[in-house]
């Protein structure tokens, strides 16, 4: 309950005056006010609550259907099953979460298809983009490409997936995303590079909005992993003074320094810049 309003008094005993009366009233309703607030955010803090058990219930019961089908799948599988069910939102997965979904769906926040998620194994390849499945839900190889699950993921998925990881921090972006790094990811650079590596030999087939939208995209890390950069703002050599006006890229990204050339990486600051 909110803290008691204090009440001026008038002195001795006796009859209150008006202006005590005023006053009292003016506490109740201060008072019954911040009692409704309180109500208020109550009932918020119970919605959401409700909210976060209703949804922890869905993605169970779609674990339990999915792990079923994949435990069985040898002997329910046909072309026709997989026709039908490729496409249904049903599946748990992790969206926007760096790192494997855990057992028993830890982590997971989304239901998706089959048809439109990624293997665990492809995590660092779209995670901001595409939905990541837990393991125990992917398919035996046999079915996968009968359910139109891609591995690794195509040009565009992991573009779009960078340029995600790349957004600002309110879109879930850039230091954000970083905040949300646990340690059981590894070190957000790898996974980075490992993006880099599977982009680099389609880049030039990308259209020139997917590169624009790339090299102004901040999904670099850099100062140590505190901060990201976009590769248009990056350069082969920089003065460690010059942070945070101008990073040099991290060396564990240098083997991708044509990728990111591409992408509007520079070999130095200049007087112009």
């Amino acid at each position: 309950r909110p803290a008691a309003v204090p009440v001026g008094g008038g002195g001795g005993g006796g009859e209150g005056s008006d202006t005590d009366n005023d006053d009292f009233d003016e506490a109740r309703n201060r008072n019954d006010h911040e009692e409704s607030d309180v109500e208020e955010e109550e009932e918020d803090d119970d919605d959401a609550a409700a909210l976060e058990r209703e949804a922890g219930l869905v993605i169970a019961a779609g674990a339990m259907l999915a792990t079923h089908l994949v435990d069985n799948i040898t002997a329910l599988y046909n072309t026709a099953l997989c026709e039908v069910i490729m496409g249904i939102p049903f599946v748990p997965a992790a969206l926007g979460l760096p790192g494997e979904p855990g057992p028993g769906a830890v982590g997971c926040n989304v239901l998706t298809s089959f048809s439109q998620a990624l293997l665990t194994k492809d995590w660092k390849l779209g995670f901001m983009h595409t939905p990541v499945l837990p393991p125990e839900v992917v398919p035996p190889s046999f079915a996968r490409n009968v359910l139109r699950m891609k591995s690794p993921p195509n040009a565009a998925t992991v573009a779009g997936h960078l340029t995600a990881l790349g957004s600002s921090a309110s879109e879930g972006g850039g230091t954000a995303a970083l905040a949300r790094w646990p340690p059981s990811a590894g070190d957000p650079t790898a996974a980075v590079g490992a993006a880099l590596a599977a982009l680099a030999p389609a880049l030039d087939s990308l259209e020139p909005g997917d590169i624009t939208r790339l090299s102004r995209a901040a999904f670099v890390p850099v100062a140590g992993g505190a901060a990201m950069e976009a590769p248009s703002r990056l350069f082969l050599r920089s003065r460690a003074a010059l942070a945070p006006l101008a990073f040099e890229l991290p060396s564990a990204l240098a083997e991708h320094a044509a990728a990111l050339r591409k992408l509007g990486l520079r070999d130095e600051l200049t007087p112009k810049d």
